[in-house]
Parts: C-alpha cells; sequence; structure tokens
C-alpha cells in the first residue's frame, strides 16, 4: 500500500534464491585461533551482534572468504538475523552465511526483506537445542520486488530510520553513563555523612491481594515492578482490576503517582515510581512513606543506583527466590548533606528526563518501522 508518487510498476514475485547466491563460511583450524590482534579477524555467530571476545585467525586462507564492509551476513545457528556487516576486513567463519545479490538487487532492500522472513523462519523452526538454518532455508524465501531504482529509494528510507534508531540507543547509552558517573562523583564521597534510610521514611507493605477477586470491568489497578520496565499492571495478559477495594486495606497501599516503591521479592531492590494516583500496591512490594516530600527526588536517584540493589541482593534471603524484609530497606546506608540534596535530586531527574524522552522516540522510530516493513513486504 505503501509508494513513493514516482513508482508505478507492477512489483516481481520471486524467490530469493533467483536473485542471491549464499555461501558459508570455512572451517578454519583452531590450532591457528589467537585473541592478540595476529593475523585477520574471524567472524564468528556472535560476532553479528557483540564483540565482546574479538578472535583472529594467524595463517594461510583463500580471498574468496575475505569479507569486506557492506556485505551481508547471516547467523545459520541460534539467531538467524541478517546484518550489514560494517567491522573492517574479516574472515568468513563455517556456520555464518553470506548473501551476493545480482545487479538487479538492491543489497541493503535484500537486508530488510531477509529481517522479516527470518524471523519467521526462526519462530517456526524446532530444537532442542540450539536452531540450524540451511542456504535452501534462505533461497527458498518469497519475496516481491520492485524496480532496482525504488528498491534503492526504499532502502534508502528505511536506512534513514535505522540511522535514527542507532542515535537514539547510543544517546540513551551515553546519558545513562554520564548520570552513573556524576553520581558516583556527586553523591558517593568519602567525605558524606551517611545515615539509615529510616532517617527519611518508612518503609510499608503492599496488600495480598487474591487473582480471583480481579475484575476486568473494575477501577482499581494493582501495579507490582517488572524486572525489566519497572513498575507495571499485575497480570497485564489478564485482567489487573478491582471493583471494590478490600475493607481491610490501609491507606499507604492506595497509591500517588509520586511514591517510590521497591520489589521486596524476586528482582529484590528494584526501584520505581508509582503509575497513577489511586493505584494500589500489591504483596511482596513496599513503597516508602517518606517524612518530607522534599526528600522525594534525591532518595529514588540514590536507590536506583546499582549500590542499593546489589546490597539488598546481599541480604536476601530464600532458596526458590530472594525476599528482603522492611529492616533491610530501612537499614540501608544513604550518602546525606544537608545543604545540597534537593539541587542533587533535581539535577539527575532532569537526566532521567532526558533519558525518558530518548527512550519514547527510540519506540516511537521501531514502531514506524515496523509498521513500514508490514506495509511493503506482506
Amino acid at each position: 500500500p505503501l509508494r513513493f508518487p514516482e513508482f508505478a510498476d507492477e512489483w516481481k514475485q520471486t524467490t530469493l534464491g533467483e536473485i542471491l547466491a549464499f555461501e558459508t563460511g570455512y572451517p578454519f583450524p583452531s590450532d591457528s585461533f589467537n585473541g592478540e590482534g595476529n593475523g585477520v579477524r574471524l567472524i564468528k555467530n556472535r560476532d553479528l551482534k557483540t564483540d565482546d571476545r574479538i578472535i583472529y585467525y594467524e595463517g594461510e586462507y583463500d580471498e574468496r572468504y575475505i569479507v569486506q564492509n557492506g556485505d551481508i551476513l547471516i547467523g545459520m545457528d541460534g539467531d538467524f538475523s541478517p546484518c550489514l556487516w560494517k567491522k573492517g576486513k574479516a574472515l568468513l567463519n563455517q556456520r555464518v552465511g553470506r548473501i551476493n545479490t545480482n545487479q538487479n538487487a538492491s543489497r541493503v532492500f535484500i537486508l530488510y526483506v531477509l529481517a522479516d522472513s527470518l524471523k519467521e523462519i526462526e519462530l517456526k523452526t524446532s530444537s532442542t537445542t540450539v536452531k540450524h538454518l540451511s542456504h535452501k532455508d534462505v533461497e527458498k524465501i518469497k519475496a516481491s520486488l520492485p524496480s532496482l531504482a525504488e528498491q534503492q529509494k526504499i532502502a534508502g528510507f528505511l536506512s534513514l530510520i535505522d540511522e535514527r534508531i542507532q542515535s537514539c540507543s547510543e544517546t540513551i547509552k551515553e546519558i545513562k553513563t554520564l548520570k552513573a558517573g556524576l553520581l558516583s562523583l556527586r553523591v558517593y564521597q568519602a567525605d558524606k555523612q551517611y545515615v539509615p534510610l529510616s532517617y527519611f521514611g518508612e518503609m510499608k507493605h503492599g496488600y495480598p491481594f487474591k487473582s480471583t477477586s480481579y475484575d476486568e470491568d473494575g477501577t482499581h489497578r494493582i501495579v507490582t515492578i517488572s524486572n525489566v520496565s519497572g513498575a507495571r499492571y499485575a497480570d497485564m495478559s489478564k485482567c489487573n482490576y478491582l471493583a471494590e477495594l478490600p475493607h481491610d486495606i490501609q491507606q499507604h497501599q492506595i497509591l500517588s503517582r509520586n511514591d517510590i516503591l521497591i520489589s521486596l521479592t524476586g528482582n529484590v531492590g528494584r526501584v520505581s515510581f508509582c503509575l497513577a494516583d489511586g493505584d494500589l500496591l500489591n504483596q511482596r512490594v513496599g513503597v516508602l512513606s517518606l517524612c518530607d516530600e522534599a526528600y522525594k527526588e534525591y532518595i529514588y536517584q540514590v536507590l536506583s543506583d546499582w549500590r542499593f540493589e546489589m546490597s539488598m541482593v546481599a541480604c536476601g534471603q530464600g532458596a526458590a527466590q530472594l525476599n528482603i524484609s522492611k529492616s533491610n530497606v530501612e537499614g540501608y546506608l544513604v550518602p546525606y548533606e544537608q545543604s545540597e540534596y534537593q539541587e542533587i535530586g533535581n539535577f539527575f531527574s532532569l537526566l532521567d528526563d532526558r533519558i525518558e524522552i530518548e527512550e519514547a522516540l527510540l519506540k516511537q522510530y521501531e514502531m514506524q518501522k515496523k509498521y513500514l516493513l508490514r506495509q511493503m513486504f506482506i
């Protein structure tokens, strides 16, 4: 449905085997591998995603296995996601494939066609250990191809979105790194006074809601804490509402937007602000009731730092999953300087706002790309 206005030709129905050649890597002998940078970099499956452990090959090789920037590579074990190689001259190792297209196909356009198709193959491939991909799987993929000029136009547009996605991701990473460094530099100083968290307020528990009391048509939402996304509504795949409040619910278990929530079980020490006024606090999540609202931003920044979570993990108990108590939380020592805590809290809150904006932009770009791919290739 989505076309650039200058193109009107019908797209050609074909299989990828008609327009590309699939090459597999060579089983280079491991006795010539090294991690000291001697020889030529060797591409393994994991290198398509990360650079945590780079292996080099120091020995003879056939030039047809040389990979250059711009080559399309596919991992043939586990994760089949294709990538456009951008890490310089390297050697194509076994169980990594390379795609070569003919003159009627744009390499970058084919990359986008492959990304969606290979994900579908990966989901359908059953395996008890590691999933495997063959060149026949790739060659049988059905595709609709426009003219080369339109392929290049589409590929250029989608590449711009990918650049935005990468830019947002890098900005988020940089701000988080900056925040962690400044927090150590500004807050955790040797000359700081330390006071227990109980100095700022009291830790109170959530309510043990029963799943049988959930009601899809209710008005009171139940909040828990996710290991990945922070505060979220309980049982989101089903229902997360109560029609009526329990008669014995306490006032502190009815939350306000700025309440600081702390996970007391599982991912202990994970901290988040509440999502909305009137939400209900679920069991095994605690709320920190501050004695002064002015402490809110500062305390949130201190508790969201990795030091607090690691401290809670260290004192957690339980074989199946960790649990921490009210005393564990209230006894945590917080660096505190009366003259500057508000300034520090507000400053780091501004960094959090910037991260939130960039994460929202990133999500929008990813949704836009997903929508466009679906409109063009399905």
